[in-house]
């Protein structure tokens, strides 16, 4: 049960969706709104036919969260039948910071988040007009519930002290006609609260050295030691009982309320009060890296929602679909170049039938394996595709290697084709081979070059200060050694 007073917590409220239903066909049908916070915390709903939360009051708990923190809003649509493994249908996004959404809400208890349809398919009655969808939630942040709770728990405390010390005698009814005869001025937090949130009643504690610090104040009384929730209060005390004169007790009653406070003192919390139950990452290995260099490894380690693994599944799909393509083309360049006669205008040596020949091996191995992915993976869900892609061993190394063959074959094909192009211009004119190779070379790796020029020229310039500094030192020693006259007539003659 989370504890909707904690100062510590954001909450996310989903009170209705507007517009949706002109983003799909159907009729009617269920939202279902997800929201992730930077990509660690995730809370789902699922909205009414009407598009109402019947869930209000359970509003998303977003921990560990500041204003700089993204919000990722996803509305998806999944079909009513009662077929297994329904594949739900990304409807519209949005993503903005709590920063953000705390200024479109400003002083209203309602705030109008706009979305981004991503599906084409309207019904008839919407096409041509302008969609806009929005989720209309509720952002309550921190700072306000911090307040309450903090005011309300000074309240209670300086109740219950006294009715204590009413039913104790310890305070007589001048007494405390005397300490509720105090100005509302005095109270900085009546006209926060639109009422006293301690009480008239007010406690001087013992003078106790040490600090307050405000940073401690999310802390609630059952965190709290009971010995450190406040120290020895006295109220109202008799001049002749504690031995002060009637001035000394002004001054104290006269000190600002943060000083009289309750609470004398809190202690640090050394240890976060809240952490995530994150399973330990195990030990990296370096296959693992180098396979997540070229490969989506890590999103599918990582993955732990629905929503990752189709997210990985339409990258690699659209992948597929570019990459059969290219490879189709390449396939039909190698083909045309068998074409060419012994008589052609170019001559064909050796070494440019090996890379059109190896460019060709490429390209129908590319074909076949990119024809095989997207014949097992085009009509899979996320449930399948995590279980297709899982390896003997558990893990995703071996598909993360495999899916991506089907690119490294295209690489391969274009490679041979590049060989052998750059072999066919050679014997026609061997210049323009060098001179554009040169070039092609030089701007790929056109960082690399002006890093290290930079570094020669950095070099060079410490060198001449290193140089600089020597003769300097140099020319100082030689200008303070005395000349040899000087020498002379400080040395005694032999007479003397």
């Amino acid at each position: 049960m989370v504890d909707k007073n904690s100062p510590k917590l954001w909450f996310f409220t989903v009170i209705r969706t507007r517009g949706l239903h002109l983003l799909r066909p159907e009729k009617s049908w269920r939202p279902i709104v997800t929201v992730v916070v930077d990509d660690h915390q995730f809370h789902e709903t699922i909205l009414g036919c009407d598009g109402q939360n019947p869930n209000l009051k359970l509003p998303f708990a977003l921990r560990s969260v500041n204003v700089d923190s993204r919000v990722n809003i996803q509305v998806f649509h999944r079909s009513q039948s009662k077929k297994k493994g329904k594949k739900r249908n990304l409807v519209a996004t949005a993503s903005l910071s709590l920063g953000d959404l705390l200024k479109i809400q400003g002083t209203d208890p309602k705030l109008e988040i706009n979305l981004n349809a991503t599906t084409r398919q309207q019904r008839g009655s919407s096409r041509g007009r302008t969609n806009t969808a929005c989720v209309i939630a509720k952002l309550q942040p921190p700072t306000q519930s911090g307040i309450l709770s903090r005011s309300n728990t000074y309240s209670d405390v300086a109740d219950s002290m006294m009715d204590e010390n009413l039913s104790n005698g310890e305070l007589t009814e001048t007494e405390v006609s005397s300490c509720q005869s105090r100005s509302e001025s005095d109270r900085p937090w009546v006209d926060d609260f639109g009422g006293s949130a301690i009480g008239d009643f007010r406690i001087e504690t013992l003078d106790i050295k040490g600090y307050w610090s405000d940073s401690h104040d999310a802390q609630s009384e059952e965190e709290k030691e009971p010995l450190l929730q406040h120290g020895a209060p006295r109220a109202c005390f008799d001049d002749e009982e504690t031995g002060e004169s009637s001035t000394d007790m002004q001054k104290v009653r006269q000190t600002p309320t943060k000083d009289v406070a309750i609470i004398s003192w809190i202690a640090a919390s050394i240890l976060p009060t809240y952490s995530e139950q994150m399973a330990p990452d195990p030990s990296v290995s370096v296959m693992e890296c180098f396979v997540d260099r070229f490969s989506p490894y890590w999103d599918l380690r990582n993955a732990r929602v629905d929503s990752d693994f189709e997210k990985v599944l339409s990258k690699l799909q659209a992948e597929w679909s570019f990459v059969g393509a290219s490879l189709v083309a390449l396939a039909g360049l190698d083909a045309a170049v068998f074409g060419f006669s012994s008589g052609s205008l170019f001559s064909v040596d050796s070494l440019a039938r090996r890379a059109i020949a190896l460019g060709s091996i490429s390209s129908g191995i590319g074909i076949a394996l990119d024809a095989w992915f997207l014949l097992a993976y085009s009509g899979a869900n996320a449930s399948k595709f995590r279980n297709m892609a899982r390896d003997v061993y558990g893990t995703y190394m071996f598909f993360c290697i495999s899916a991506r063959m089907p690119a490294l074959c295209m690489f391969a094909s274009a490679c041979a084709l590049m060989v052998f192009l750059l072999c066919v211009s050679w014997s026609a004119w061997p210049t323009a081979v060098l001179v554009m190779s040169f070039l092609a070379g030089t701007i790929v790796s056109l960082q690399f070059i002006v890093y290290g020029v930079h570094c020669v020229v950095r070099s060079i310039f410490e060198l001449g200060r290193a140089i600089r500094r020597a003769f300097l030192r140099v020319v100082a020693v030689v200008a303070r050694k005395p000349p040899p006259d000087a020498i002379q007539k400080d040395t005694p003659s032999n007479g003397e």
